[in-house]
């Protein structure tokens, strides 16, 4: 299979000398198998995009928030049937009606923080904190609809679930993802960037089109739990082999984030706990995605057929989902 990926990305993905570009890798239960990349890390850079360069990868991060709250659930350290209002207690009412899993499952009602900093006069582009977020969905009109009977993704969900971690278990999303996650796993270049003043080796520089135009972006912005997460294609793959390979007790963690989540007229989303399952090329596949912030990722996990693709770009609008799944359907007919 090795040769037959490498053959398949050589094809697939076009060689991009200058500017931000992409790189796309196959995982199997052994590893990282064949890697691609077009493309540099920075306009003004003359470093290829390679395995251990660094992307913000936005809400691919919520597979890791979710884990960290199972994880601290396992330590009994709170419970997915806890209220929201037991740690955020200057919520209005409403909050003794959402359960920590109406959070899990996108299914809280909740608005989008974003839109309401945005809407309150000031830029989510500017640095603010946590209080700020409880300080304006306090303000707000509340769920728009009752909690676990629809599901809307959501981005306040997950960065509230950052919140409940932190006030839980007494670590921030960071120190207890690197304690719990990356550093058993030997994810040493992936991390929550939970202060935008830090330097992160390698990190590729994001970029958006304006006016037709590729350009550098630039914020403040380091809000963690429905994004956050700083990885590379050589961290995200041993993530994706553990789990291919069924390696415990990463791989039970993977099937609970994966289970489906029962809403009250007995219906089941395809949104689950921080990933998204769907029928791709025939079997049942694992995706995860983000977008933001001058950076895009997508994976696609097919158990069955023994392989993961991944793919990272530091252009915001690059169709990585869509070379993924190219990826994805070639390989399958082979």
């Amino acid at each position: 299979m090795r040769s037959d990926a490498a053959k398949l990305l050589q094809a697939t993905l076009q060689e991009q000398p200058n500017g931000p570009g992409v790189i796309v890798g196959v995982v199997t239960a052994d590893g990282l198998l064949a890697t691609r990349s077009a493309g540099r890390t920075g306009l003004d850079s003359l470093e290829s995009l390679e395995d251990r360069s660094a992307f913000y990868i936005a809400s691919v991060s919520k597979q890791y928030t979710a884990a960290c709250i199972l994880l601290a659930a396992d330590d009994g350290r709170l419970s997915l049937d806890d209220r929201l209002a037991a740690f955020l207690p200057s919520l209005p009412a409403w909050s003794d009606d959402i359960r920590v899993e109406h959070l899990l499952s996108h299914s809280a009602g909740l608005p989008d923080y974003g839109e309401l900093i945005e809407a309150s006069g000031r830029s989510i582009l500017e640095p603010f904190g946590d209080d700020l977020i409880v300080e304006v969905l306090a303000a707000s009109d509340g769920p728009t609809f009752d909690a676990g009977t629809q599901v809307s993704y959501s981005n306040t969900g997950y960065v509230l679930l950052g919140m409940v971690v932190r006030i839980a278990t007494g670590l921030s999303l960071r120190n207890f993802a690197a304690e719990r996650v990356f550093a058993p796993l030997g994810m040493n270049e992936t991390r929550y960037r939970d202060d935008h003043r830090e330097r992160i080796p390698r990190l590729a520089d994001g970029h958006v089109v304006v006016n037709d135009q590729v350009v550098r972006f630039e914020s403040c912005f380091d809000r963690v739990g429905d994004g956050g997460v700083i990885s590379t294609l050589a961290d995200w793959a041993i993530w994706e082999s553990t789990l291919l390979g069924r390696r415990d007790p990463w791989y039970s963690l993977s099937e609970r984030l994966a289970a489906p989540f029962v809403l009250r007229d007995g219906s089941v989303s395809s949104w689950r706990a921080g990933v998204v399952v769907e029928e791709i090329a025939g079997e049942t596949a694992t995706l995860a995605g983000g977008t933001g912030f001058g950076y895009r990722a997508f994976s696609a996990r097919l158990p069955k057929a023994g392989f993961s693709v991944c793919c990272l770009s530091n252009l915001e609008t690059a169709d990585v989902r869509g070379l993924s799944l190219d990826i994805v359907e070639a390989l399958g007919d082979q």
